[in-house]
């Protein structure tokens, strides 16, 4: 299965996987909050399953990761709006903080 797993998957997938989820994921307009941070949880999650290039294991974003991944998602008006304007620091806030917040 491992064999068949790293002939499907394009070289280099895990790391850029985890690049586009760090840097280039957009919360769609018709989505809810709540959805895209579980489904981004969900992507995540399935990061483990990707094949390796070297020795390393494959790993999930750690919480402060994914806080600070799901708070830059969102969209840049609301932000300033009503984070900003909370005085809200991601940094120091966990992941139900941040959707707690964001509803």
């Amino acid at each position: 299965m491992k064999e068949l797993t790293a002939h499907i998957f394009p070289v280099h997938a895990y790391r850029e996987q985890k690049r586009y989820m760090g840097r280039l994921l957009r919360k769609p307009k018709e989505m809810t909050t709540r959805e895209y941070f579980t489904r981004v949880q969900e992507i995540n999650n399935h990061c483990t399953l990707f094949p390796m290039d070297t020795e390393e294991v494959a790993t999930v974003m750690s919480d402060d990761e994914l806080v600070e991944t799901l708070y830059h998602v969102l969209p840049e008006t609301w932000m300033t709006t009503n984070l900003f304007m909370q005085g809200f620091n991601y940094a120091q806030h966990y992941l139900a903080d941040l959707l707690e917040t964001c509803n």
